[in-house]
């Protein structure tokens, strides 16, 4: 009896040294492991003892109410980032209306925090109520992109700094040097899972600890050691930034450009050459004109390569430096009135060739296909929703193109956050119709 009670004093005290949204999402994680009769013996204390709080039933009503929720996407971002880190937490599950205006607010909350390192801390106790929201369990996938952009600024050492001073922060954990006490009689409280799963890391989106500029993951850094480095952050402590460009001079399926070439190569039924494209960059695979390709092939030592395939490789390599091209074009038609389920054909056959990642810079290159086939994107969900299409077919049909876009290396988190915003808008013009 003595040890239990000495450990949970233990809990007591590390939990009220986080945030309201780590105490949150802590006892959301251990209260689901209860049985169902002990689960809704908690729920119906916690029930009883709100019943007189009068304030919270206001809330609650506002919180539901999409009328409200929408009206907060007119104020300024601290007074609406504000506002529904405290309705967002009381929307009821079912109520589809209120839940889509959410959605609609939220990702422009998000994507301005962090464009801008504005709002951090309430950004990541936002993301943390997404994660365990019930109302919200199907949507989850589409913050991903914002969760990841989050994770890789705490990562490289941009702690998320709370700027609003009416929504609770991290409470300051007295230690001077930064480290992590552990009590030899408690282990912590948070399990170690190392599953693979979508939003599986929720103790370092919950718990932040001042002072420090580190994360506080209890699910990391008490292994001894901390998180992974981001390619980014990996770059940085090299102290050079010429390894991409030299990564791009590497050949292989693992260089920039080249993931998706064998999956590529077998569409056009020529995967048995896959060994060739396995010894080329993708500078060196555009590259492959009648003129060229033998000395290619010579200069990487590759087998030889029938007349037939030959042409055939050589016409669908010529395809791909026309796509840029192409869909400049198609980004002309679609506005010009161009079918959109021919336009999104045409898209999809982008989307299943080899593209290379986007680089990042204030100046990318003229041929960027990634941030072009975000502006063909852009073009097809403004016809779709300004024009209000009632075509169910067109309306799926870019849908799964935006999810296809979702999982391709190629967009940056930030693009990824606007085909992430497409996205939500195309599912709200087909909840509307529905």
């Amino acid at each position: 009896m003595a040890m239990f009670q000495e450990r949970l004093n233990t809990m007591v005290q590390w939990f009220d040294q986080w945030s309201e949204s780590g105490q949150t999402v802590a006892l959301f994680k251990m209260l689901t492991r209860l049985p169902p009769i002990q689960a809704r013996f908690v729920a119906i204390a916690l029930e009883h003892s709100l019943t007189e709080c009068a304030e919270l039933a206001l809330r609650e009503q506002e919180a539901n109410n999409p009328g409200f929720v929408s009206s907060l996407a007119s104020e300024s971002k601290e007074v609406a980032m504000t506002q529904v880190l405290l309705h967002l937490p009381l929307l009821r599950p079912g109520n589809v209306e209120a839940k889509m205006r959410y959605l609609g607010v939220v990702p422009l909350l998000l994507t301005y925090s962090m464009d801008t390192g504005c709002f951090m801390e309430e950004a990541r106790q936002l993301l943390a109520y997404i994660l365990i929201h019930p109302a919200l369990r199907e949507d989850r996938r589409t913050f991903e992109p914002w969760r990841k952009c989050l994770g890789e600024k705490i990562m490289n050492g941009n702690a998320p700094q709370s700027v609003s001073a009416n929504v609770p922060s991290a409470i300051v954990e007295s230690s001077q040097s930064g480290k992590i006490r552990r009590s030899n009689s408690l282990t912590p409280p948070f399990a170690v899972t190392p599953n693979n799963e979508l939003w599986s890391s929720q103790d370092d989106l919950s718990v932040v600890r001042k002072g420090t500029n580190r994360r506080f993951s209890l699910s990391l850094s008490e292994q001894g050691g901390g998180p992974p480095l981001s390619p980014q952050s990996s770059q940085a402590s090299s102290g050079s930034g010429s390894e991409t460009h030299l990564d791009d001079m590497k050949p292989g399926y693992d260089s920039p450009g080249m993931k998706d070439v064998k999956p590529w190569l077998k569409s056009l039924r020529l995967h048995k050459y896959s060994r060739l494209f396995s010894q080329l960059t993708y500078a060196q695979m555009l590259s492959l004109t009648e003129e060229t390709f033998d000395s290619v092939l010579e200069q990487v030592g590759a087998c030889a390569v029938t007349q037939g395939a030959r042409r055939k490789i050589i016409l669908s390599i010529s395809k791909l430096r026309d796509r840029y091209s192409n869909l400049c074009q198609l980004e002309q038609d679609v506005m010009g009135g161009k079918n959109l389920l021919s336009a999104m054909d045409d898209l999809k056959a982008v989307l299943h060739t080899p593209l290379k990642p986007a680089e990042e810079g204030d100046r990318p290159p003229v041929d960027d296909l990634p941030s072009q086939i975000i502006k063909v994107f852009g073009k097809v969900c403004t016809q779709l929703i300004v024009c209000q299409v009632v075509d169910e077919e067109a309306l799926s049909s870019n849908l799964c193109l935006l999810d296809t876009a979702l999982h391709l290396d190629a967009f940056t988190a930030q693009q990824k956050r606007k085909i992430s915003s497409f996205r939500m808008q195309i599912s709200q013009q087909m909840l509307r119709q529905s």
